[in-house]
């Protein structure tokens, strides 16, 4: 009841106080604990204000407010049930979540393995980083799909995506691309297969870039 109160507090204050996440953190273990529905709603709320706050910091600034320990308590939380580097925000048909100026492209930030990160244990929370991913590029994505076909079209955005990821710093995961794509895990490693076997430089986490021609 308590931190009921707190959590109706918070919202009728604009939802501003210091350390606002704390608050829904706190929600969410007790609902956690009540097997309550309201359980991940209250972690997905805790989720955003950690991630708006460590959008507005640089990269060691990020780095540093992310391993405080209930920011990284809530960020391991939210990838465990909401599957790790799951899209921060989700696309938006006919428009851009970022603002986009030009009709019909849409761009969604997301969570990816950070390039270089190590292998043989769970990522840390910060050994992610946000990228933008340009998910629909619009009007040239319908040219391609007059061209290519849907399958031709999911390849290109491939490629497009793989490419934003590692400009960027991240190393993007096929799990990464199937859910930015909306398609399974196994169509993105059947066509990550298809275009290194045509010579395409695809950068993914524990990939080659380059499949040897036959």
């Amino acid at each position: 009841a308590c931190s009921r109160r707190a959590v109706m507090l918070l919202v009728s204050n604009g939802g501003y106080c210091f350390r606002a996440q704390e608050v829904y953190w706190n929600h969410f273990q007790i609902l956690q604990d009540r097997a309550d529905l309201g359980a991940v709603k209250a972690l997905d709320k805790a989720h955003r204000i950690v991630r708006k706050q460590a959008a507005q910091l640089g990269r060691r600034g990020r780095a540093r407010f992310l391993a405080v320990r209930v920011n990284r308590e809530i960020v391991d939380a939210w990838e465990k049930i909401s599957g790790s580097g799951g899209a921060l925000r989700r696309p938006e048909k006919g428009g851009s979540a970022h603002g986009d100026s030009q009709p019909g492209v849409t761009r969604v930030s997301v969570l990816i393995p950070i390039m270089g990160a190590p292998w043989g244990r769970p990522l840390r929370a910060n050994e992610f980083i946000e990228v933008i991913w340009t998910v629909d590029a619009g009007k040239a994505d319908q040219v391609l799909t007059q061209l290519k076909g849907e399958v031709g079209l999911r390849r290109a955005r491939i490629l497009r995506l793989c490419a934003e990821a590692n400009v960027q710093g991240g190393d993007p995961r096929e799990d990464d691309l199937a859910r930015a794509l909306g398609v399974s895990t196994r169509t993105i490693r059947s066509d990550i297969a298809y275009l290194r076997s045509q010579g395409c430089s695809v950068q993914t986490r524990g990939g080659p870039t380059l499949a040897p021609l036959q």
